[in-house]
């Protein structure tokens, strides 16, 4: 049994740039998003979920939040491996948008080709982060990974 005065998180805000510089400068471990990164243009279903996801994100639909533990550096992603990797894989021009849904959305355009608009409105979107604290016991980090996991 665990005294909820050990739970030790913050809210915070991140614009997509500020996530992408954390994966490239070290502050956020990157493995197993790059991995994810890396595979996701070879799965075309991974690719249209991904595309969609950045279609949410252009148009500034709600987001679910990324979840990290901040207890250590780097930051380890406990929840949104796949939706980080879809923001990177994006920004290095790893997959094109699909078909979308919107009308004013450029179809079937590489980060790269999009407009200095639209480029500038992806890297300002903002992502809601949940960030565990440091100090916050390994026990309780360990449950809230087993809580998020098993969430329905």
């Amino acid at each position: 049994m665990y005294s909820s005065d050990g739970i030790n998180f913050r809210s915070q805000i991140m614009t997509i740039g500020e996530l992408l510089y954390g994966l490239r400068d070290g502050r956020i471990a990157d493995s197993s998003v790059r991995q994810v990164a890396d595979d996701l243009s070879a799965d075309e279903l991974s690719v249209d979920k991904s595309a969609s996801y950045i279609e949410s994100v252009i148009i500034g639909l709600p987001l679910l939040p990324l979840v990290f533990d901040g207890s250590v550096m780097p930051w380890k992603t406990i929840d949104g491996v796949k939706r980080l990797a879809a923001l990177l894989a994006f920004a290095n021009n790893k997959y094109k948008l699909g078909e979308s849904s919107y009308s004013r959305l450029p179809r079937f355009q590489y980060f790269g080709d999009m407009s200095l608009f639209l480029r500038n409105r992806f890297m300002r979107a903002q992502i809601p982060c949940y960030i565990i604290n440091p100090g916050t016991p390994k026990e309780i980090i360990d449950d809230i990974k087993k809580r998020i996991r098993t969430s329905f």
